[in-house]
């Protein structure tokens, strides 16, 4: 048996019907565990949607600038709710 996670793109009508078939199952991802991705999978869609996708991505080196940029103010600049 295959796993989708709950992600949203795995939420629509075709893998639906995947899933009522019994060939894949549905798995929510653990945040509270050392082996799930679920943290990094939430930064990414942080980075793309509330910032590359607000740029004209025209090029690799323009997406590594950009990335890069992020990376630099996430860690040093933007506050985090631990602290």
């Amino acid at each position: 048996m295959l796993l989708a996670d709950a992600g949203v793109e795995n939420r629509n009508r075709a893998v639906d019907e995947l899933i009522d078939t019994g060939l894949l199952r549905r798995v929510l991802a653990m945040t509270q565990i050392a082996f799930s991705n679920s943290l990094i999978e939430a930064w990414w869609r942080v980075l793309k949607h509330q910032w590359l996708y607000l740029n004209q991505l025209d090029s690799v080196a323009k997406v590594r600038h950009l990335v890069a940029f992020y990376v630099d103010q996430h860690n040093g600049l933007i506050p985090h709710s631990a602290f």
